[in-house]
C-alpha cells in the first residue's frame, strides 16, 4: 500500500471517529483505526477484486468496508449505498475530504435501487455487512448482480448457524454458495460467505419494502 492510501486510511478513521453521527458504537471509536479499518483492509485483501471490476457496498452504514476498498483498489469502481439519507451524506463527506474518486454515493432501500435499470445487474460484487441473515442478504443483494456476479457476505463466526437456510434462499434466487472463508489478519474473527450468480435476476427479486426482512425466503 502507497504511504498516500495510509495516510488516506488514518484521516478516514479521524472521520469515522469524530462524526456526529454514531457510524460506529460509542465504546468502538477510540479503535476505530485498529479494529474497523483492520478489519476492513483484511476484507479487501482477502477479496482481492478483479482490476476495472465494480462493486457496491450495500448498507454501507459510515461506509464500511467500501470506502477502505475505494481508496485502497483506485482501479475498481465502488458504490456505497444506504436507505439513511444522514449516513449518506457522511459518506459523502467523506469522500470528498479523502478525495476518493472511484467511489459514488446512492441513497435508498436495496429493494428500491435493485430496481432501478442503472443499477439492476450491472454490478460484478456486491459487499454486504451487517444488513441481516444470509436468506436477507442474498434476496436483497440479488438485483444487483448478472450472470456470474458474486455476493459476499461479511460475517463473523456464528454463521455456521446461518448457512442451511442460506443455502435454500440461494436455491429460489439463482446462486449458488461457492465458499465459506475465514479472514486472516482481521481484528476479529470475520468470515466471508460467497455467493455466485447463476443467470440473471429473478424478475421478482426482490420482494417489496421489508418483506425480505419480515419474511425470508428460507
Amino acid at each position: 500500500m502507497t504511504e498516500e492510501a495510509e495516510e488516506r486510511l488514518d484521516r478516514y478513521a479521524e472521520l469515522l471517529r469524530d462524526s456526529p453521527i454514531n457510524l460506529v458504537s460509542r465504546g468502538a471509536r477510540a479503535s476505530v483505526r485498529e479494529r474497523h479499518i483492520v478489519e476492513s483492509r483484511a476484507v479487501v485483501e482477502h477479496l482481492n477484486p478483479r482490476p476495472d471490476s465494480s462493486w457496491l457496498d450495500l448498507g454501507t452504514g459510515g461506509g464500511l468496508p467500501g470506502i477502505v476498498l475505494a481508496i485502497e483498489r483506485p482501479d475498481v469502481e465502488v458504490v456505497l449505498a444506504d436507505a439513511r439519507a444522514k449516513k449518506v451524506r457522511e459518506v459523502e463527506r467523506f469522500c470528498a475530504v479523502l478525495g476518493v474518486a472511484n467511489a459514488a454515493v446512492r441513497c435508498g432501500r436495496a429493494e428500491q435501487l435493485a430496481r432501478d435499470p442503472e443499477l439492476r445487474g450491472r454490478f460484478d460484487g456486491v459487499l454486504v455487512r451487517a444488513l441481516g441473515t444470509l436468506p436477507v442478504v442474498a434476496e436483497l443483494a440479488r438485483g444487483f448482480v448478472g450472470p456470474g456476479g458474486e455476493i459476499v457476505a461479511v460475517k463473523g463466526p456464528g454463521v455456521d448457524a446461518e448457512l442451511e437456510a442460506g443455502r435454500s434462499a440461494a436455491d429460489m434466487l439463482g446462486l449458488d454458495i461457492e465458499s465459506v472463508e475465514e479472514v486472516a489478519d482481521a481484528a476479529t474473527v470475520v468470515r466471508l460467505v460467497r455467493f455466485r450468480a447463476v443467470g440473471a435476476p429473478p424478475a421478482t427479486t426482490p420482494r417489496a419494502d421489508g418483506v425480505p426482512q419480515r419474511h425470508p425466503l428460507a
